[in-house]
């Protein structure tokens, strides 16, 4: 049998960071892609000569039987999975008077829904293990932000899904916790005009954005023994956004 840590959503700014950290520091490392297979080429060239395996699968969260193919292979590769990050995300901000059912669906199956689904499909894997769950919720799931009704109430879900599997599984020694990260330098913020980038580090207490790489510090924390009396709480990664 072969442990790997399992990155749900591993082609993104942070995931690819996330990936980097534990193949970098002799983790193996599985994890899934939707439609980034660029983010794929760049990790297979990273990853020539670390001390970690990496293992690419292309999934879609919201299918079931996509999700049903991921257990089928991890079975088949005698593979155990000693930790899971759930960090796959989607936005379609909008103002609640302008938003349909539809808009508000969409971004839930596949920030709540889809990390309910890998749940089901793999807590018990990771229960014999007596492993570790990370969620990357967000701050915003903390906190009001206009626009963001969908997006901040599936990552409250996440906060809320992450204590309620911390009580149910702490018996067995699986221990799942919640990373909330501000303002992160990825290419959603490249949008933002630089005007209001100088007034949004303004207001972040450390004056700066968050880099990719502070929420996968983060997430080796929660995943590593150096964490193992840790289970049910939200990591805040925000600069200090909060505390203003």
């Amino acid at each position: 049998m072969n442990d790997y840590d399992l990155i749900i959503g591993g082609s993104s700014e942070i995931g690819l960071s996330i990936i980097k950290k534990l193949a970098g520091n002799g983790r193996n490392v599985l994890y899934t892609y939707h439609h980034n297979a660029s983010a794929v080429t760049e990790i297979e060239a990273w990853a020539n000569g670390k001390p970690g395996r990496t293992i690419a699968i292309k999934i879609d969260i919201r299918s079931a039987q996509d999700v049903e193919c991921l257990v089928s292979y991890i079975a088949s590769k005698k593979i155990r999975i000693s930790s899971l990050v759930y960090n796959t995300g989607l936005t379609n901000d909008k103002l609640f008077r302008m938003m349909s059912e539809e808009d508000f669906n969409s971004v839930m199956d596949v920030n709540l829904y889809g990390c309910f689904r890998i749940c089901k499909a793999l807590i018990d894997n990771l229960a014999v293990q007596r492993g570790s769950i990370v969620f990357i919720s967000s701050v915003s799931g903390m906190t009001g932000k206009i626009g963001q009704v969908n997006y901040s109430c599936s990552k409250a879900g996440l906060i809320a899904l992450c204590r309620n599997l911390a009580l149910e599984y702490a018996s067995v020694g699986l221990r799942v916790n919640c990373i909330a990260p501000g303002f992160i330098k990825t290419k959603m913020l490249d949008k933002i005009p630089e005007e209001n980038m100088k007034i949004m580090k303004k207001n972040i207490p450390l004056k700066r954005i968050g880099s990719p790489s502070d929420v996968a510090n983060a997430v080796y924390f929660l995943i590593s023994e150096e964490s193992s009396y840790m289970t049910g709480q939200t990591l805040i990664v925000d600069g200090g956004l909060l505390m203003r």
